[in-house]
């Protein structure tokens, strides 16, 4: 597992319109490495916990920890530079390894002009008897702390004139909080959290929990390897790494 794992998250979670200002709250760098020191320690390679939550009233919450291999500063680089997102993350990325493709399907996204802090994304959702083309804004913030990076996004909404479908999502909103490990300073730490609010009370009841699981976590895989090349382009090459990786363990 690897930092690439939260840019997929957030694209996935952030899909929808956002009706209220950012709400999620964030707790601080010393409350996350606590809950991560208890699940993370001596963890390495890809190591991933991950909760799928339905909280009722229409919303989803996703929780992730996540342990890799990398270096901080590459991942921070790569991670904040939203404008290079589409050049590593999108290879292969809407087919499943075991065939056929995801229900989410992201075709592209791109900054938007005069403003690098929004992300255009192009979605189509493409379940059964529904099916619908959408693009959605994602406004995304970066803070770099001493002892971590936090990266925010939500959706914004769409114009009321837009001439767009009805999305299935009506509102999305996520972080991600990203550290070296303690004492361990090749190992990253990332901590995740978002929450969707669906439109539709049937989709909410009739998603099972599986292909839940499956859009928002299972493909994340992809993502990793993707995620692994651009570091290692970036990498001198006396650094870049001689072997493939493994598939990362995961922990529901």
């Amino acid at each position: 597992m690897n930092l690439s794992r939260m840019g997929l998250t957030l694209v996935v979670l952030l899909a929808g319109r956002l009706a209220s200002a950012y709400s999620l709250d964030i707790p601080s760098n010393a409350e996350i490495l606590k809950s991560l020191s208890g699940k993370l320690a001596g963890q390495s390679g890809d190591y991933l916990i991950r909760h799928v939550q339905r909280m009722g009233n229409k919303t989803i919450e996703m929780e992730t920890m996540i342990a890799t291999d990398g270096d901080p500063k590459l991942a921070n680089a790569i991670l904040t530079d939203f404008a290079h997102y589409r050049n590593w993350m999108l290879q292969g990325l809407n087919h499943r390894p075991a065939g056929g493709e995801y229900l989410l399907k992201i075709r592209d996204f791109a900054i938007k002009p005069g403003d690098p802090s929004v992300l255009v994304a192009n979605v189509t959702f493409d379940l059964p008897l529904f099916k619908i083309d959408l693009l959605y804004a994602i406004k995304v913030g970066t803070k770099k702390e001493n002892d971590g990076l936090t990266i925010t996004a939500e959706a914004l909404p769409q114009p009321a004139n837009s001439g767009l479908g009805e999305s299935p999502i009506k509102s999305t909103e996520a972080f991600a909080k990203i550290f070296p490990a303690p004492k361990h300073r090749d190992v990253v730490w990332i901590y995740l959290k978002g929450r969707t609010v669906l439109n539709n009370w049937l989709l909410y009841e009739a998603l099972p929990d599986k292909v839940l699981e499956r859009e928002t976590g299972d493909r994340l895989q992809i993502i990793v390897d993707n995620y692994h090349r651009e570091e290692s382009q970036k990498k001198p090459d006396s650094e870049a790494p001689a072997v493939a990786r493994s598939s990362a363990t995961n922990e529901k």
